[in-house]
C-alpha cells in the first residue's frame, strides 16, 4: 500500500468515475491482488450497474471485521519501542487510526482523535495512530508543526492495514477490552468527534 494507491478523501479512482457516480464520504482504490478475469475489465461491454455492484463486492471492507476479534500485530513505535496490540486486552479500548501526513482528511480527523482519546483517557481508552509507509523524519516533522503528541506504530509495508481491509484513509477501529472490533469509521465529517464518543460511552457502559 502506497501513496500511489491511496488516495485521501473526496477522490475517486478516475477510471471508475468515467463510468460511474460512486457516492461515498471516502473512497481509495488499491489495486487488485490477482489479475482482473476476462471481460471484467473497464473495457469490456458490461453494464455500468453491474460493474459497479462487482466492484463494490470485490473490494476490502473494513465493516467486516465488526464483532469479530482484532487482528493481533506487534509493530515498531515512532518513538521507540514496540506495540503489541493484544497487550491492551483486559486493560484498555484501544482507537486504532490509520494515516499518513499527506492525506488531508487524515489530518482533519487527527486533532478530533486526540481530544476524544484525551477525555477518555480516565476511562481506559488509548490512541494509536498507525502510519502508513512513511519515514519517521517525515512523520516527526509533521506532529512537531502540528504540535500532536501522539504514540505512532509504523507499518512500514502495509501488511498491518491489508489485515484491516483498509483500502481508504483515515480508516479508525473502536477495540474493546476483549479485543473485539466494536466499530469502524472511514473517511472524515463534521460529526466524527461525536459519533466516536457515542461509541464510546456504549462500550463503557457495558463495563
Amino acid at each position: 500500500m502506497s501513496p500511489s494507491s491511496l488516495r485521501p478523501a473526496g477522490r475517486v479512482l478516475a477510471t471508475i468515475t468515467s463510468l460511474a457516480l460512486i457516492t461515498a464520504t471516502f473512497l481509495i482504490a488499491s489495486p487488485p491482488e490477482e489479475p482482473a478475469a476476462p471481460g471484467s475489465s473497464l473495457e469490456s461491454s458490461q453494464g455500468v450497474g453491474d460493474f459497479a455492484q462487482a466492484a463494490a463486492t470485490a473490494r476490502p471492507n473494513p465493516q467486516d471485521l465488526k464483532g469479530k476479534p482484532a487482528p493481533d500485530f506487534n509493530l515498531d513505535l515512532l518513538a521507540g519501542g514496540a506495540f503489541k496490540l493484544s497487550e491492551e486486552q483486559g486493560k484498555s479500548i484501544v482507537l486504532l487510526d490509520f494515516w499518513a501526513t499527506w492525506c488531508g482528511p487524515c489530518r482533519r480527523a487527527m486533532p478530533a482523535l486526540k481530544e476524544v482519546s484525551d477525555k477518555y483517557h480516565d476511562k481506559g481508552v488509548r490512541y494509536y495512530a498507525v502510519d502508513l509507509r512513511e519515514t519517521p523524519d517525515k512523520i516527526r516533522a509533521y506532529l512537531e508543526t502540528e504540535k500532536l503528541d501522539i504514540a505512532v506504530p509504523l507499518d512500514k509495508d502495509g501488511g498491518i492495514a491489508k489485515k484491516y481491509k483498509v483500502t481508504g484513509i483515515p480508516t479508525m477501529f473502536i477495540i474493546d477490552k476483549k479485543g473485539v472490533v466494536r466499530d469502524v469509521h472511514v473517511g472524515f465529517s463534521p460529526s466524527l468527534k461525536d459519533d466516536l464518543e457515542k461509541a464510546l460511552d456504549k462500550i463503557i457502559s457495558e463495563g
